[in-house]
């Protein structure tokens, strides 16, 4: 049994990351104004994050709801799969399109997602090399708004 699960999991993992961009960062378009459009996905992100503080997870739904940018007031904090699809799997340390994220942390980014299993716990993605986890929302991560 224990092995099924172990084998299970690596599939998991294995098909989440093979699973993005065909061309990465083709779809990617800096929009000159502190934001990012994703055409493959239709959003437009927050392309620096927030001052380089990281906030718990609460903190950080607060400050994407009251950020301001562009122009725009829509922001919030972006779903698990949102967030997992800027990540570039070719690069690390970030593993993420530097030129059109630049300054990015290579480290753990909050996404909105609550972890089913711990109601105490959400999903980020750790942005050295992709990876994601859930850790409890008391901890302070990285912020990277969406709308």
């Amino acid at each position: 049994m224990m092995i099924n699960k172990i084998i299970v999991n690596a599939l998991v993992s294995i098909a989440f990351v093979t699973v993005g961009h065909q061309a990465y960062g083709a779809s990617l378009l800096d929009n000159g104004d502190g934001t990012v459009r994703d055409f493959d996905t239709g959003l437009v992100w927050q392309q620096r994050d927030v001052d380089n503080a990281q906030l718990n997870w609460a903190d950080a739904h607060a400050y994407c709801n009251d950020l301001t940018l562009a122009g725009n007031s829509h922001w919030r904090l972006p779903k698990r799969k949102e967030l997992v699809s800027i990540i570039d799997y070719r690069v690390d340390m970030p593993a993420i399109d530097d030129n059109k994220f630049p300054a990015t942390n290579s480290d753990s980014y909050w996404s909105a997602s609550s972890d089913v299993r711990r109601d105490t716990y959400a999903w980020h993605a750790n942005f050295n090399g992709g990876h994601v986890n859930s850790a409890n929302k008391i901890n302070a991560h990285y912020v990277r708004c969406v709308r």
